[in-house]
């Protein structure tokens, strides 16, 4: 199996989803509303540690408490752009964003999934409320995304073998958030899987050296910075992550509506794994980040392989990507989706009250699961075997 897929990147189609993407994206980010940062019942939350950082800018702010003393770099942006601190960061939020939207895009199609069925779940994807309207809203977490997006570009730059640009980045990375090195694990096993891949090992450990020593140096030489260290946030974390309250949030609540894929889809999503075992690293790498604070937004991360996962199972189950019952399931999923973005706590539109965000997120879980029992019980009156496919 191909790791990636080059060709037709920059195809008339391509160019056309993309625009499309960042109109419907520019929508999303309007229908999530801005959060009002001077209301005192967000006095509490991270984001005034941003706030704090972008004041401070030219200089560093050092009395910020850990972790996000280290996340220099877009509060730093924040407060040395011309405008206003709210409006740089919205700004910046804005742009990566567009930029995780369109590269995610890229991520899928390079896997080899169709592109309407990529731009069908990049736009899924722009509808979710953990991991993309909830950054909308709280613009001052423009450094999650940022991270995210260099942890894709990064991918693009292994399999390209562009090292000092990759190295680059990645340093860019350690002072955006921590979570890029996520890209270790990932890295090393992508070249792992093919013989002819082990010598650029070493070009992958020369290029990460660097960063990597950033990161463990700056940590050792402000050992005694205030807050939690990151031994610490992962003892706290971990310590209900076991929960049947936490198992649900993160592996179904943040992927609404395709939290119960994975689960009526056993053999598909083990298929998807093994063929693809560095994206299980990857993947058991959110995770173990995923201990360290929220339980959905943290999920963040793992965004590209579980939507390249229903993609890869929706592809499986469609003869022909453009026949009329598979638009129309495409187009439900898509619905579903954008009434899966509604929530009580931000957007321009919001749910009442918490029941009514619940209500609504176990029946579009429901809803959505059996759309596709009904694909799965549909095309499996089909020869399967006899269906060309670009996985196989």
């Amino acid at each position: 199996m191909r790791l990636i897929n080059f060709s037709g990147i920059a195809d008339k189609r391509n160019v056309y989803f993309i625009l499309l993407l960042i109109i419907i994206s520019l929508i999303s980010i309007a229908l999530s509303g801005k959060i009002n940062y001077s209301d005192p019942k967000y006095s509490n939350m991270d984001f005034n540690k941003y706030v704090e950082m972008a004041e401070a800018a030219p200089g560093i702010n050092l009395n910020i408490p850990q972790p996000f003393v280290f996340r220099i770099l877009v509060p730093w942006l924040g407060g040395i752009l011309p405008f206003s601190i709210a409006i740089n960061f919205y700004f910046m939020s804005i742009t990566f964003q567009l930029l995780f939207v369109i590269l995610l895009y890229h991520f899928l199609v390079f896997h080899s999934i169709e592109k309407n069925i990529a731009f069908a779940l990049s736009v899924c994807f722009i509808f979710n409320r953990y991991f993309f309207q909830s950054f909308s809203w709280d613009y001052f977490q423009a450094g999650d995304v940022l991270s995210n997006a260099i942890i894709l570009a990064m991918f693009f730059l292994i399999v390209k073998k562009r090292w000092f640009m990759f190295s680059f980045i990645f340093l860019l990375g350690i002072f955006v958030r921590e979570t890029v090195l996520l890209i270790l694990p990932l890295g090393y096993f992508m070249l792992l899987r093919k013989l002819k891949f082990k010598e650029d090992i070493l070009f992958f450990t020369a290029a990460s050296i660097i960063p990597v020593a950033i990161f463990v140096s700056s940590r050792i030489l402000m050992s005694n910075q205030v807050g939690e260290n990151l031994v610490n946030q992962f003892i706290s974390g971990a310590t209900d992550i076991f929960t049947a309250k936490v198992l649900i949030k993160k592996f179904i609540i943040a992927f609404t509506p395709f939290g119960l894929i994975p689960i009526i889809f056993p053999k598909e999503t083990l298929k998807f794994f093994r063929e693809r075992f560095y994206l299980f690293v990857y993947f058991a790498g959110v995770i173990f980040a995923s201990f360290f604070g929220d339980y959905e937004r943290l999920m963040y991360p793992s965004a590209p392989v579980y939507y390249l996962l229903i993609s890869f199972i929706v592809q499986t189950y469609v003869i022909n990507e453009k026949d009329k019952q598979t638009l129309i399931f495409i187009g439900t999923i898509i619905f579903i989706s954008f009434l899966s973005s509604f929530y009580h706590l931000w957007g321009i539109f919001t749910f009442p009250d918490r029941d009514v965000t619940i209500v609504s997120t176990i029946v579009l879980l429901i809803v959505t699961a059996l759309l596709f029992v009904r694909l799965k019980i549909q095309r499996n009156k089909i020869d399967l075997s006899a269906v060309p496919s670009s996985f196989k």
